[in-house]
């Protein structure tokens, strides 16, 4: 737990130090920005829409409209603050058939973010993978800031990568040279979906809601593992991306984890700017890892107010020897409150599922905003299995 502390101590003081100051001269009017890039293989040529959400459901009328070039958007909503939903069509060059297809107007990609705030900027990709999450959304029962957060977590979690805040790569070898891993992941599990259209037949449309349906099941995992062993094969021309083989880092992508939420309850919650503990796993409770060991992103996500809170950040090591993780949240600008704050995906092996209990929750330790321990024996973390 000492390296965690560690870490914890510095990023502390070096975010408390970064939000000092601060301001600026005069008043200009707030805006937001939402930028991103749109790809099913990249939309070179196409229209972006963001709308808000108002009553559990996307709204009729468009906040901003733009155009996308070679995959890239940009739109400004005005002073518009809350859950957006946003919509992209257009040409994309087929990575499994090299042919330009079409992304209808009438059957958008679509993306949705549970928070937009007046004056700030936001990226957002458009892809297939989330418009698989906002499928998971609507069926959910409404579009709230809370069902957006949880599907956009789900799907990240089953293909393995953080699919709102990592930017796909072009599928080329070029573009792949100086891409990042989760960036060439993304990329691929892209291809893999144009494969199982290829293979099957089906047009996009067809293909994710199949997809979606199958998540509940192993027959998205099966199709979409089918697809990307036979995308990278060598023997495939259509592969531009130079990768050969199955990374190691997509093996297994598409099945659903259980999910266990963190929550802080107590007297001094609102002053609690960092904490940590350490969570003892049983036998049974699996963690998804990168080929190096390290946890994956999508296995410890924000939830609850530390999703709302600026600059918030997880920090989580993971020793397999032992079975520990020693995890740390850090909320530089506060905004902590009683409730859920992490939420934990794992998987499970055996045929019963651990519970909550099971779950070792020691050395709680927490801080306010000087970097001061607090010590209120009413401050406490506690774990459920959703």
């Amino acid at each position: 737990m000492n390296h965690v502390k560690q870490i914890l101590a510095i990023a502390l003081l070096t975010l408390l130090a970064a939000c000092g100051g601060g301001g600026g001269s005069g008043a200009s009017p707030a805006v937001t920005t939402v930028s991103g890039v749109a790809s099913k293989g990249i939309i070179t040529k196409g229209t972006v829409a963001v709308y808000p959400v108002a009553n559990g459901a996307k709204a009729g009328t468009a906040l901003a409209v733009g155009p996308i070039d070679n995959g890239t958007y940009s739109v400004n909503i005005g002073d518009y603050s809350g859950p957006i939903v946003v919509e992209a069509y257009g040409e994309y060059s087929d990575e499994a058939t090299g042919k330009t297809l079409t992304v209808s107007a009438s059957a958008p990609l679509r993306a949705a973010l549970n928070y937009a705030t007046t004056g700030k900027s936001f990226t957002l990709p458009v892809t297939p993978l989330t418009d698989l999450a906002y499928r998971q959304a609507i069926q959910s029962g409404a579009l709230t800031p809370t069902s957006i957060q949880a599907a956009n977590d789900q799907i990240s979690y089953a293909m393995r990568l953080d699919i709102i805040n990592t930017i796909p790569s072009a599928p080329t070898l070029t573009a792949f040279a100086s891409a990042t891993r989760s960036q060439k992941d993304y990329a691929l599990i892209l291809a893999a979906v144009s494969q199982v259209m290829a293979t099957q037949g089906t047009t996009l449309e067809a293909t994710l809601a199949s997809l979606n349906s199958g998540l509940a099941s192993t027959a998205t995992a099966t199709a979409l593992n089918t697809a990307l062993a036979a995308y990278v094969d060598p023997a495939n021309a259509n592969n531009t991306t130079g990768v050969t083989t199955v990374p190691d880092t997509l093996k297994n992508i598409g099945t659903i984890g259980k999910k266990l939420t963190l929550s802080l309850s107590g007297n001094s919650v609102s002053s609690v700017q960092a904490f940590s503990v350490t969570l003892t796993l049983p036998d049974g409770i699996l963690l998804r890892t990168n080929s190096d060991g390290t946890l994956l992103e999508s296995v410890f996500v924000k939830a609850g107010s530390a999703a709302k809170a600026a600059n918030a950040q997880i920090i989580a090591r993971y020793d397999a020897a032992s079975r520990t993780v020693d995890l740390a949240l850090l909320a530089p600008s506060g905004g902590l409150a009683t409730g859920d704050v992490i939420n934990i995906t794992f998987d499970t092996s055996g045929s019963t599922t651990p519970q909550a209990s099971d779950v070792g929750l020691t050395n709680p330790e927490f801080w306010d905003q000087y970097g001061a321990r607090i010590l209120d024996t009413t401050l406490q973390p506690a774990l459920n299995l959703n």
